[in-house]
């Protein structure tokens, strides 16, 4: 067992995996940065270091006498626990190692995948994350979406907003979507009624347009399709890239939603459900 009262400032682990040169592949480790040591197979010992160098890990590989695992990891330990400060612990050009049963083996060194990570437990994390690559989540995810209220007159969503829920509070506000690329999507709540020249306004850039439909309703149980009643809006994007509601004629009253999908460049996909009043017209201009 490693003692934790052990210093390891300014110690170090030192592989060479070149059986011709002293030199050439030699490398240090400090032993701050081992993580950890565990057996592939027989005599196959894997011992992991982070180091920001070389992505996130370095894995160093030690074959050595098979079946001596446990001693070898205890040579280790007992090389931590002591006050060397560099602890050789493979060179394939002396055949020197604080490993007992290390004569006759090899090491490599190589990288970790970047990026890679294994967690079984609970991890909480305070604070924004950011993925560059893919992440998966097996379970799901728990938890509220973020959400962002569009109480001033403009709003700008970015493409690392998408999957937001942007919430309509009433107020005039012009809402413009950035360039459409597949996979953006973004949701529109309308959390209160728009009413006089308080517009609710979701318009694209200039070279996009919104494909799609929306069902417009009006309060109540609608019977038939009808200018007062039940209406579907359709737009296959020819000359249109902006919506327009005013929570009357071109719905916007509170319970209304709008969600808008690249489909890809240019093309945005639209669907929702809009409430107004009245003799409903398109929103789509």
């Amino acid at each position: 067992m490693i003692d934790t009262n052990t210093n390891l400032s300014n110690r170090f682990f030192y592989v060479n995996q070149s059986p011709t040169s002293a030199s050439d592949s030699a490398r240090t480790f400090p032993m701050s940065r081992l993580i950890a040591m565990n057996m592939i197979g027989d005599g196959d010992l894997r011992m992991s270091f982070d180091d920001s160098g070389a992505g996130d890990h370095t894995i160093v590989q030690i074959l050595m006498t098979s079946g001596k695992g446990k001693e070898a990891i205890k040579d280790i330990v007992d090389a931590i626990n002591s006050n060397q400060k560099i602890v050789v612990l493979a060179d394939e050009f002396t055949g020197e190692s604080i490993i007992n049963d290390y004569e006759g083996g090899s090491v490599t060194v190589s990288s970790g995948s970047i990026g890679a990570f294994a967690l079984n437990g609970n991890l909480s994390v305070a604070g924004s994350s950011t993925f560059n690559g893919a992440a998966t989540f097996n379970a799901g995810i728990q938890g509220k979406r973020r959400t962002q209220h569009l109480d001033q007159g403009t709003a700008a969503p970015t493409v690392g907003q998408s999957g937001s829920i942007l919430v309509f509070d009433g107020d005039e506000c012009t809402v413009t979507l950035p360039a459409c690329a597949i996979g953006l999507e973004y949701t529109f709540l309308f959390r209160e009624s728009h009413s006089g020249s308080d517009l609710a306004i979701i318009t694209t850039a200039p070279a996009d347009k919104l494909f799609g439909s929306l069902i417009r309703a009006v309060d109540g149980l609608s019977a038939s399709f009808a200018d007062d009643g039940t209406q579907v809006d359709t737009t296959t994007g020819t000359d249109d890239n902006t919506m327009t509601m005013n929570g009357t004629t071109k719905g916007g009253i509170v319970g209304s939603r709008i969600q808008v999908t690249g489909l890809t460049a240019n093309k945005w996909q639209v669907h929702g459900e809009l409430i107004g009043s009245g003799n409903q017209i398109t929103v789509f201009s």
